[in-house]
């Protein structure tokens, strides 16, 4: 690509990981994807793994674009740094749909665990837990923002970290 010396992957990797998000390798170019694998060796998932994408009905799944994305990493020998797995703005009606504390929460550790289980082993970045910070989720939105659904359905912090916690195992 022109650069002269090593990039920021190459001088660090000795010391830490350099990443970007996205979920590679769909919808990016041929100059995108060499710029990626040239400069980087972890990718975070954007949204291929949110319920929106994969999980778009009770039972249904599609994991065309995850399984791309883990596969591509392994071919080209990149991590994959776990991301939020449910985010309440990706999340179809149907996940809160009879929107009682238990149904939500069975959804939710269907979800993660369905996710998490199928990907396991593949990666050993993608292994680990990713949660994001209970203020936040206590925290919901700001003047131009709904409330999550989630915190809707449970109340704040209500049952998400359970959820959370079923599927470090």
């Amino acid at each position: 690509m022109g650069q002269h010396g090593p990039t920021i992957k190459d001088a660090y990797k000795k010391h830490f990981l350099i990443g970007t998000a996205g979920d590679l390798p769909g919808n990016y170019s041929d100059q995108e994807i060499d710029l990626a694998k040239e400069n980087f060796n972890i990718v975070t998932p954007e949204n291929c793994m949110k319920p929106a994408l994969v999980h778009p009905g009770e039972n249904t799944w599609r994991f065309d674009r995850p399984d791309a994305l883990v596969k591509w990493c392994a071919d080209n020998n990149i991590a994959i740094h776990g991301h939020t797995l449910v985010w309440h703005a990706q999340t179809n009606n149907w996940f809160f749909r009879d929107g009682d504390k238990a149904t939500v929460t069975q959804r939710l550790k269907d979800h993660i665990s369905t996710l998490v289980g199928r990907y396991k082993g593949e990666n050993p970045e993608l292994g680990r837990r990713q949660r994001s910070d209970q203020r936040r989720r206590q925290r919901p939105g700001g003047p131009d923002r709904e409330p999550p659904r989630f915190l809707v359905a449970e109340g704040p912090g209500a049952g998400i970290p359970d959820a959370c916690v079923q599927v470090r195992s």
